[in-house]
């Protein structure tokens, strides 16, 4: 259970840390122990929960801490089209929102978007499961300004399921078409 709570997540500039902080999910004074790498880079970042990283230092779950789409967007098709090893139906990886009712900003964009603001949209007629919300990226005079605060982990890691419920945030589950 304790492997589930290590995590990488950028926190290396003015603002992150404090979004971090403020979205709960690691106490203050356990952060330094599970922070595996405070300074990842983004795209390649859903990798840390890939097979290819040392079996002596397991991470739990990875973070975009109010990062801007280009850091996070690249995870999205891992989290589409990721299977478990052997079951090539099962879902691998889950993807939640996290919001915050007093969201930080960054250069005036907010970095943890409630659901009215968020790119990630209920697609009709499919029973909450989510898609990009084009329209929304159109009225972004600037798009790679987007900024969200997400995380991805393993659809084994019941620690982090149990803190995204009982924070209510959002599953980010794709709709098929």
């Amino acid at each position: 259970m304790e492997h589930m709570r290590y995590f990488v997540t950028f926190l290396g500039k003015s603002g992150y840390a404090e979004n971090f902080r403020d979205s709960d999910l690691i106490r203050p004074d356990e952060t330094k122990k599970y922070l595996r790498y405070d300074q990842p880079g983004g795209p390649s970042r859903s990798l840390y929960l890939s097979t290819i990283r040392p079996l002596d230092q397991p991470v739990g779950f990875v973070l975009a801490n109010g990062e801007k789409i280009g850091e996070w967007v690249h995870w999205l098709p891992f989290v589409r089209f990721g299977k478990m090893d052997g079951e090539p139906t099962r879902q691998a990886l889950n993807l939640y929102e996290i919001h915050q009712d007093r969201p930080w900003t960054k250069d005036g964009i907010l970095m943890s978007t409630p659901p009215p603001y968020s790119i990630f949209t209920e697609a009709d007629g499919t029973m909450g499961k989510k898609m990009i919300d084009i329209e929304k990226l159109r009225s972004f005079t600037n798009p790679s300004r987007i900024r969200s605060t997400l995380l991805i982990a393993s659809t084994t890691n019941t620690w982090a399921m149990t803190v995204m419920e009982r924070h209510l945030f959002r599953l980010i589950d794709f709709a098929d078409e």
